[in-house]
């Protein structure tokens, strides 16, 4: 009997122990997230993992709801940081590396820089509640002096709450929505979703480059197309002489929510 109580006693804490380990929002610079291993989110709300598509070999690192939180969410990630780049055949690793560049690996090689900065020496990756993946660099007293990189910066074809759908004026960067090449071609498709490069208030989905849809005009909180005015209570519209962008919002972040593909 006691031999049984040692060893249910060793499994506990063995569960605990591991469960402790890998259930952690951050990873810190120098540390490794493995193929098999996850960041979730603080409030169990979203995970960073590696995956691959059925009867494909390809590994990808992804953003998907996290099933413990939401059993019923469909089962798709809805962020992709490789979705052109691969890990053919094996598996992949995550690193924040002494410089303070986001990677993924293959093995001990780098296959893809995630992000391109000035060295910096406090540097930690998180997972937020709101599906954002942060790279932050931190002051000594654990607060964020800066974010370094965000994947918010860079949608893929899901549009979650806090994702802006626009471009900033002074550097000429956009954030829109690709479509993939198919269910399990995540790759970058042919349909673009985003803000008009001329009219500022309109949104439209372009097919290798040409008009495909349009949302119709915003004006005074609204979309003038009547097909859409479901989602006008979603969007807000911001602009300045930095940014003009669309942001996707609900009242409570903690929702299920995302803009349908």
């Amino acid at each position: 009997m006691w031999i049984n109580g040692i060893f249910l006693a060793f499994l506990t804490l063995s569960l605990l122990l591991g469960q402790s380990c890998c259930e952690t929002d951050t990873l810190l610079q120098g540390q490794y997230l493995k193929d098999g291993q996850e960041l979730v989110s603080s409030f169990n709300i979203f995970k960073l993992k590696f995956f691959n598509f059925e009867n494909s070999s390809n590994r990808y690192l992804g953003i998907w709801y996290n099933n413990l939180y939401l059993n019923d969410i469909q089962d798709r990630a809805v962020w992709i940081a490789n979705r052109n780049n691969p890990i053919p055949g094996g598996p992949g690793s995550l690193t924040v590396d002494s410089l303070g560049i986001l990677k993924i690996l293959r093995g001990a090689s780098s296959l893809l820089e995630l992000s391109s900065t000035e060295t910096t020496r406090n540097t930690t990756l998180k997972l937020l509640d709101s599906g954002n993946l942060q790279l932050q660099e931190m002051d000594p007293d654990g607060s964020v002096r800066r974010v370094l990189w965000q994947s918010f910066d860079y949608p893929t074809d899901t549009l979650l709450p806090g994702m802006k759908l626009g471009f900033n004026v002074k550097t000429g960067k956009r954030w829109e929505l690709r479509s993939r090449l198919g269910g399990t071609l995540p790759a970058s498709g042919s349909f673009v979703f985003g803000m008009d490069a001329h009219i500022t208030n309109l949104l439209t989905i372009l097919w290798r480059g040409n008009m495909y849809w349009a949302s119709g005009l915003w004006f005074k909180g609204r979309f003038s197309l009547e097909a859409f005015s479901n989602y006008e209570s979603l969007f807000y519209f911001v602009s300045n002489e930095s940014e003009h962008y669309f942001m996707f919002s609900v009242d409570r972040p903690m929702m299920k929510q995302h803009f349908p593909r």
